[in-house]
This record gives C-alpha cells, structure tokens and sequence, in this order.
C-alpha cells in the first residue's frame, strides 16, 4: 500500500466510523479542526450544509482552493473564543488537539452553545489504551494521552452533556521498519517536542521484535454526546 492508498483507506474508514454512531443525512454539521477537508468533502455529499472551522489559516486555505461544494464553508477560528451564532445538528470533532492546549470547560462550554438541544455532539480521539499510545508512552515520559487526561476530560463533558463511550477499531500497517521509525520521530516532534534519539529507536525494535510484521493497533475513543 502506498502512500496515497493509505490516505484514502484511513478517510473511508473515519466516515464509515462516523456514520456507524451519527446520522448526518440532511443535517447541519459543524466540523472542529477540519484542517484541509479530509472528512469534510466526503461528509458533504450527504449533509445538508457543514461550517468547517480550523484554527490553522494555511489549512483553511487549502481546504477553500478545493472545495467544489456549495453546502460547505471553511472558516478560520478557535473554538474556545469562535462565536458562530447559530446551532447546529451535529457537532463533529475527529482530532482533540485544541482540547490538550486550551482551557478544556471553556472549549466545551462553547461547543454545547452551538448545539441544537436535540442535536448530537461526536468527539473521536485516540484511546489512551490502544497499542499506539502504548509506543508514545515507551518513547515519550509524560504523555499527554493518559488515562488521567482522559477522566477529567470526562468530568468536564459531564457538565455539559450525557454520553456513551465507543471503541474504534483501526490498525497503521507499514512495509518496512524506516516507515515506522520516521512516523513517530514526527509524532515526537510535532505532538511533544521531543528530538527522536537512538534510544527511542532501539525501543521500538524491542517492541516489534516479537512480532511477525508492522502492524499497530490504532483505536479510537468516541464520544456520542447528548445535552443534558
């Protein structure tokens, strides 16, 4: 599988995530952190509109040059301070990045205000449990991921909202150990700041020593919200 086929395999296999616990048939969507539409595009050939919001400029940019969608909009804005003044059906969010980084009851205090009462909220990340973030927890001291993140995540969503909580299969397959090495020497960099060291590549050989090929589990933590 190259490079362009995985793309496409890990969006068909997010929409079809997304569709398994949300209708957004004719619905109005709200996307947070759309980046360059890899969700949106697909998502508007059945929703009735989407406002597609990213707080990267660069990617909105992109994303506009794109889109041949009449129903989509992109916009630049942080959802902790963003005031769209209007609700919507669906709220979609398939990256959590802005809520390790910002002050968590104001994002989601905000995002409840832009919720229809009848509307649904979908926040995906990746589990804290999944063989993924057990590798950055090998390579990185202080993962940002844990399982203590994720219980005041929890409590702060209950102030908001009722949910249930949904395990998302995926796997990551790579041909060779390169293709390994250079994707988590980027996750070092870009999610944690950390410079990849001899070490840390020595302790995903360990990891994958025992096993007959390159293959990691990659689930993902969905909650389907609903307003109190």
């Amino acid at each position: 599988m190259n490079d362009l086929d995985a793309v496409s395999k890990a969006r068909k296999d997010d929409v079809q995530h997304i569709m398994r616990l949300v209708s957004i048939y004719d619905r109005t969507v709200l996307e947070i952190g759309c980046g360059t539409g890899r969700i949106t595009f697909p998502l508007a050939e059945i929703a009735r509109k989407i406002t597609a919001i990213d707080i990267d400029i660069k990617a909105i940019e992109d994303a506009r040059k794109r889109n041949r969608f009449e129903n989509v909009t992109f916009l630049v804005g942080n959802i902790e301070t963003t005031q769209l003044g209007q609700k919507f059906d669906v709220i979609l969010s398939t990256w959590m990045g802005y809520v390790y980084l910002n002050d968590i009851p104001k994002v989601i205090s905000n995002i409840s205000s832009h919720l229809k009462d009848d509307g649904v909220f979908l926040l995906c990340s990746g589990s804290p449990i999944d063989e993924y973030n057990h590798i950055v927890d090998l390579l990185v001291e202080d993962n940002i991921k844990s399982i203590s993140f994720y219980e005041k995540l929890e409590n702060q969503l209950s102030t908001h909202f009722e949910f249930e909580k949904h395990i998302l299969d995926g796997e990551l397959a790579f041909s060779k150990f390169d293709e390994v090495i250079d994707r988590f020497r980027t996750e070092l960099k870009t999610e944690h700041e950390v410079v990849m060291e001899p070490h840390h590549e020595h302790q995903l050989e360990d990891h994958f020593a025992p096993k007959d090929s390159l293959v990691i589990g990659w689930d993902s933590l969905a909650y389907l919200c609903k307003k109190r």
